[in-house]
């Protein structure tokens, strides 16, 4: 028995009752799978190592890993979204930072005014400001600073410690984006060789079957066989023609799917660079699962972000907590030549010369009487619990994902020894029918059931070395890594 089965055991009960359990042991028969070399698969599922008649260009697992890392539009809108946070935190981080405004304005007035005494007086008045800031016309401040500071300290105090923990969310999700985009990218890929394998087994299969068809037709022909058993063989290979032009749909499908993660040209065709779906090993089959799942809770980039997301709520909480407390303030300073002249003024020549204006205001603000900073409150702290039971649920959601992938892992390894040696059973139990029949000690027919044996034990060799993959792949993802080949 192989020292990692232990752990397949555990893994399947855990998966199944959420606890630890002891499991019987496995039956002898069953082997572990280890990589093989792909020209021994090949061999072994009777495929050739090449797809030469196949047009279009061959790709590998690691050109498909490289183009979607370098131009897949989904990665780069998670980036996108990655600047726009960034340039978020700048702005919050400017919020004390001083506007800077320069102008000038013409005053000209004519007729009757109205003083603070109530008098009403008819002059004339002419005015020219011209500097920092803009607007100055009689004796009140600039409207216009030259340099202007608005900001609740509130907003500047907080607004940037949370825009930074949503420039951290932002980031975390664009690398779950990157992560799950690659094992898309990845599966695709397999998808990709295993419909190329299944097809290169079913022609080998229509090999073999068309061989017995060959020989009951002859055997009938010649009366040492029945016509029923030849018209059944006959019938035997159009079905099995028939999976095979469905197998020729699976490709152009799966080939179809590959163009769309990689942005490419779908009407120029994919083709694998390999013969027969690779065994990855980016897990170690050993590693226990408790270790696993608390690597997947520390590492994954999604729990980053959503543990980013309850921080930045908790900073916003704090921020509605002291806004009452802390002003809006509003400090503004200017400097210019204003100028002017009044049909009052003793002298009436113009005058001009320079002016500084320094102003500086606090206002602090009770809302609705106070009900209205509560009911922020409230909702500020809502928004916490809300991001927080969004947390758990993504933890859960990922310890799922590693439960599932390390559970499928284990199973298709197992699986895999069972088809090898399925394929190797079936092949030598076809290979002995096939010399019987030809020398006249059995009937033909009765290889009809050692072709579909030895079909289906190729077919299952694919389908688990796909999916053994795949499931590698799934679990690296979901313990928080970027897949590679």
């Amino acid at each position: 028995m192989n020292r990692w089965r232990p752990m397949f055991i555990l893994g399947a009960a855990l998966a199944l009752a959420g606890c630890q359990s002891a499991g019987g042991p496995i039956p002898a028969t069953v082997r572990s799978a280890q990589p093989v070399e792909p020209a021994i698969e090949a061999a072994r599922l009777g495929v050739p190592t090449g797809v030469a008649d196949d047009v279009g260009p061959a790709i590998s697992l690691a050109d498909v890993l490289a183009r979607t890392g370098a131009g897949n539009p989904t990665i780069a809108r998670a980036e996108e979204a990655v600047r726009a946070s960034q340039a978020e935190l700048l702005e919050a981080r400017t919020l004390l930072l001083p506007t800077v405004n320069g102008g000038a304005n013409v005053r000209f007035h004519q007729g009757t005014l109205i003083s603070a005494g109530g008098f009403i007086r008819d002059v004339n008045i002419q005015s020219v400001y011209a500097g920092g800031g803009a607007g100055a016309k009689a004796a009140e401040t600039v409207p216009v600073p030259g340099i202007r500071i608005i900001a609740p300290l509130a907003d500047a105090v907080f607004a940037p410690q949370s825009a930074e923990q949503v420039v951290a969310s932002r980031q975390f999700d664009a690398v779950a984006v990157r992560n799950g985009t690659l094992l898309e990218a990845a599966s695709a890929y397999l998808a990709l060789v295993r419909a190329y394998a299944e097809r290169e087994s079913l022609r080998r299969t229509d090999q073999d079957l068309s061989e017995v068809a060959r020989l009951t037709a002859n055997q009938a022909k010649a009366g040492q066989g029945k016509d029923s058993d030849a018209q059944r063989a006959r019938t035997e290979l159009l079905l099995l023609k028939a999976q095979i032009e469905q197998s020729n749909e699976n490709v152009a499908v799966a080939a179809a799917e590959l163009a769309r993660v990689l942005d490419v040209d779908p009407s120029v065709p994919l083709r694998p660079g390999d013969a027969v779906p690779p065994i990855v090993e980016l897990v170690d089959p050993m590693a226990p699962l408790s270790e696993l799942l608390q690597a997947a809770i520390a590492n994954h980039p999604e729990l980053g972000a959503r543990n980013a997301d309850v921080a930045a709520a908790i900073v916003h909480l704090r921020q509605e907590r002291v806004r009452p407390w802390l002003p809006v303030l509003s400090a503004g300073a200017s400097v210019g030549n204003f100028g002017g002249a009044g049909s009052l003024s003793p002298d009436r020549s113009w005058f001009a010369d320079g002016r500084l204006d320094f102003d500086v205001t606090a206002t602090w603000s009770l809302q609705n009487l106070g009900l209205g900073i509560r009911a922020v409150q409230r909702q500020a702290r809502a928004v916490v619990g809300a991001a927080q039971a969004e947390r758990d649920r993504v933890g859960d959601q990922v310890r799922e994902e590693v439960m599932e992938a390390y559970s499928l892992m284990l199973a298709r390894r197992e699986e895999i020894g069972i088809a090898r040696q399925r394929i190797e059973t079936a092949t030598r139990s076809f290979a002995a029918d096939l010399a019987r029949a030809k020398n006249l000690e059995g009937r033909p027919i009765e290889l009809l059931k050692s072709v579909e044996l030895l079909r289906t034990a190729r077919l299952a060799l694919v389908r688990t070395m796909a999916e053994y993959s795949q499931a590698q792949f799934r679990l690296w993802v979901a313990l928080g890594n970027a897949p590679r080949p």
